[in-house]
């Protein structure tokens, strides 16, 4: 997709003032790393907000054809801007999704070590140690006395949109 628009910019010769090669580029690392932010919303708010993203997306069709009739400086600002907005927002959901999941991992490790010192599962998290104690408030571990088992569920962005452990298997709702 990039390479195309790359083409399309010198078919039409935008590539040849230093305005266009700029835009161009900025289209190329941008676009991408808005498309990947937009699938990455999948995981840390919710299918809905996901698709919001990635149809923002096509704002940069408006930003490229502001460009060609000659609002250059619009075309950059709002190219900046829609990149601002999507881009800082998911990288910090996606490094906290990165935590989250693994001190949940770790908690599914720490109630199977248990289950197989004591032969029960932890009714509880109280020996358990955080390794982030920020991420605590988004994880979420629950004890089930019949039949003798555990869930772990936890979420990022928004707390409709869950992650969890049952049974043996990481599943995932969107919304």
């Amino acid at each position: 997709m990039t390479l195309c628009a790359a083409s399309l910019f010198w078919v039409f010769g935008f590539g040849r003032s230093k305005q266009g090669r700029l835009l161009l580029v900025l289209f190329a690392v941008l676009i991408p790393m808005e498309f990947a932010c937009g699938l990455l919303a999948y995981h840390t708010l919710s299918e809905i907000d996901s698709s919001l993203v990635r149809l923002l997306l096509l704002l940069n069709v408006v930003f490229l054809a502001l460009f060609i009739h000659g609002s250059r400086r619009t075309a950059f600002c709002g190219t900046l801007l829609l990149a601002t907005w999507i881009v800082p927002h998911q990288c910090v959901l996606g490094f906290r999704w990165w935590l989250v999941h693994q001190e949940a991992a770790e908690i599914v490790a720490y109630a199977e070590q248990v289950e197989d010192e004591t032969g029960d599962y932890p009714r509880d998290l109280s020996g358990y140690t955080y390794r982030h104690t920020s991420i605590k408030p988004f994880v979420h571990y629950s004890y089930n006395r019949v039949p003798d088992t555990f869930s772990v569920n936890y979420y990022v962005g928004t707390p409709g949109t869950s992650h969890w452990y049952d049974g043996g298997l990481w599943k995932y709702h969107p919304d």
